[in-house]
């Protein structure tokens, strides 16, 4: 199963979507469930993959929308950031594009052990970790951690 990309996800509903998002963390976080369910809530939030048609990203394989350089190198997308005031304004961004899912699961790894989101691994609730993934600066929208949250408190479902 490590070779699935994005295409591979339009032929499945969107609980066998999760499934697979659940599958890919449980993967590469192995018994951290914590950081799993972050991951898991992030790919579902970030690429929209509970509709019927996935975000652009997801299309490239990035489930989380990563900015930087991916297994595929990257492409230049419009995105909606907020500033500190939470006004919304759109820019251009490079984001990372990969080969398969799995990658944007592995990379999502690599960018959370990055010493700037130290209190995201130290987090010992679901909530804590939300809570300091926004803190970490990986998000600019003022309502990501209750978004988050409430994702995951679906999956849970």
């Amino acid at each position: 199963m490590d070779n699935i990309t994005a295409k591979d996800l339009n032929d499945l509903s969107v609980k066998e979507r999760i499934n697979f998002l659940k599958q890919e963390a449980t993967i590469i976080w192995g018994k951290d469930t914590i950081r799993r369910d972050l991951a898991v809530g992030q790919a579902i939030l970030e690429s929209a993959i509970r509709r019927d048609e996935i975000s652009g990203l997801a299309k490239k394989n990035n489930l989380f929308g990563i900015k930087g350089s991916g297994t595929k190198g990257f492409v230049t997308m419009q995105t909606r950031e907020e500033d500190h005031n939470g006004v919304s304004y759109h820019t251009n961004a490079e984001f990372a594009s990969n080969n398969t899912l799995r990658d944007s699961f592995e990379q999502h790894r690599k960018l959370l052990y990055k010493p700037r989101y130290g209190a995201v691994l130290l987090a010992i609730t679901i909530e804590g970790a939300c809570k300091q993934i926004v803190n970490c600066g990986y998000a600019t929208d003022k309502r990501y951690t209750q978004k988050l949250l409430d994702v995951i408190n679906e999956m849970g479902e």
